[in-house]
């Protein structure tokens, strides 16, 4: 009996296990180079960078709030300046959007009117 066949059914394995480590090998090789995705990896990938990005904006919206609220409630730094210039900006605002605003309020007020007299 020769050496080769007490040895065949462990040779047999470790060549097994390097094909099987060469066929991982080049699925992480296929992976790092780009391969071509299937239909559900891509709509996966996109879901997933969407709530990624929701999440996000959601934090930021969240800080944004959180700071404009501290900064509202925080008056020790407020001047006489600081009010003139939000006044200023108020009264652009509304010279600007004269038209649109008178609209809605007019659509409001005909809206109560009209809801009023059901009751």
């Amino acid at each position: 009996m020769t050496r080769e066949d007490t040895c065949g059914g462990a040779k047999n394995l470790h060549s097994a296990k390097i094909k099987q480590d060469a066929k991982s090998q080049a699925l992480k090789f296929s992976f790092a180079v780009g391969r071509k995705t299937t239909e559900k990896e891509n709509r996966m990938n996109k879901l997933n960078r969407i709530k990624n990005f929701a999440v996000t904006i959601t934090r930021k919206v969240k800080q944004k709030m959180y700071y404009g609220i501290q900064m509202l409630k925080d008056n020790s730094g407020m001047s006489v300046i600081e009010l003139l210039l939000i006044l200023v900006v108020l009264i652009a605002l509304i010279m600007i959007f004269k038209d649109q605003l008178t609209e809605l309020v007019n659509s409001i007020f005909d809206k109560i009117t009209s809801e009023s007299g059901k009751i």
